[in-house]
């Protein structure tokens, strides 16, 4: 059986988005082995590259034969299609051979957030898929919406009603789908929870006061003034997030705690690098090439604040005591989802508030950890949930 993976990528600088891909087959991989069938999957995303297939082929111990990737873009577009004819014939005949796809659109871009040329590229595929091929499109739990444009929820609403099976990853989400269309929307989690991960040593419940506490910081390149990334953003931030992060950099410093500054995306690594030249003390942790060596590295921290949402996941998962600092509506519906309060609005609350709060939870930090054992309970049930709705799917084609 043939499965196409649209919207999660493997080669990507974005180490969230290819957690997202190395997540789902995990997941594929566990429903072949039950349901005794072969799975060949077929990567649909911007730029092939074939050494970051080996890779995700030894971490997850895929046969190399059976996970291609495809250039999606000269399909996406008719520029695309205008300047790279030869390329788009190969990406819709691989399109043709599956048999039916699973999309989850980096995550958080069903939605126009980042603006109206992304969003339009992420819903062509799709609605390519659902209305020429009219094969079977399972939307992956991932967030859906915001949308500024009326255009941009018809386009939305329009691929919806054509998909076979709709999972949002947060409540939010599903209620504002439901605001829209009729069509049922099951509510599960993020994938990425059940990223695998090397574990080195087990990081003590609570440290003793002449140990040092170790504390991981992800600092995102898209929300500072002297931003790398190139993405574009349509919302803004009440938190002068360069203020607050200096702000904590220094008091952390002050405070003996270990700091180190772990990217998941090559432009948050560009800013860091800046960073550290101010911040000498801290550690900077190298880019690493593929999510699960990043998670590993992330499991070390007795505390981890981060930008990126699937950095905190990473964390979150490992047993780390984790401070989502929230850029969108994407955190705060997840985490309050399972009954996770710690985190911090950037949108909504003051820099200093914000800073003032932060101190709070890193001196709480035990308190987090157990709260997030508690959470992890529920999102262990929402993930085989999660697995039982896709193999159904699955079983129904077969």
């Amino acid at each position: 059986m043939i499965i196409g993976i649209l919207g999660a990528p493997i080669n990507n600088g974005n180490m969230g988005c290819v957690a997202l891909t190395y997540s789902i087959l995990t997941m594929l991989e566990k429903i072949s082995h039950e349901l005794k069938v072969v799975f060949c999957y077929y990567v649909f995303e911007c730029v092939e590259d074939s050494k970051k297939i080996d890779i995700a082929c030894y971490n997850l111990k895929i046969e190399a034969e059976r996970l291609k990737s495809f250039n999606i873009y000269p399909v996406e577009s008719f520029l695309g299609f205008c300047h790279r004819p030869h390329k788009a014939w190969i990406t819709y005949s691989a399109l043709k051979m599956c048999d039916l796809f699973i999309d989850l659109t980096q995550g958080d871009s069903f939605s126009d957030i980042y603006g109206d040329i992304i969003f339009d590229k992420n819903i062509n595929g799709k609605f390519l898929i659902v209305k020429k091929l009219k094969k079977p499109l399972i939307l992956g739990p991932q967030t859906y919406g915001p949308y500024s444009k009326e255009r941009n929820k018809n386009k939305a609403k329009k691929t919806i009603d054509r998909s076979a099976l709709i999972i949002a990853r947060d409540d939010a989400s599903a209620q504002y789908i439901n605001s829209f269309t009729d069509r049922k929307v099951y509510v599960t989690t993020d994938l990425a929870f059940e990223l695998p991960f090397k574990k080195s040593y087990f990081v003590a419940e609570a440290k003793t006061q002449s140990e040092t506490v170790s504390v991981g910081i992800n600092i995102s390149g898209l929300l500072s003034k002297h931003k790398l990334e190139s993405t574009p953003i349509k919302f803004r931030l009440k938190t002068d997030y360069d203020a607050y992060i200096e702000q904590l950099l220094y008091w952390l410093i002050d405070n003996n705690y270990k700091v180190k500054i772990i990217p998941h995306v090559i432009a948050d690594y560009e800013y860091e690098k800046l960073i550290k030249q101010k911040f000498p003390q801290v550690e900077l942790v190298e880019m690493y090439q593929n999510p699960i060596d990043i998670k590993s590295k992330i499991s070390e921290c007795d505390i981890f604040i981060g930008a990126r949402m699937h950095a905190t996941i990473g964390a979150f998962s490992s047993g780390v005591a984790t401070i989502p600092t929230a850029y969108s509506r994407k955190f705060n519906s997840l985490y309050e989802s399972v009954g996770y309060p710690y985190v911090i609005d950037l949108l909504q609350d003051s820099t200093e508030d914000n800073f003032e709060k932060t101190k709070e939870y890193v001196r709480r930090y035990t308190e987090l950890k157990i709260i997030a054992q508690k959470s992890m309970k529920i999102i262990m049930m929402r993930e085989k949930e999660t697995a039982s709705l896709i193999k159904n799917q699955i079983i129904k084609f077969l």
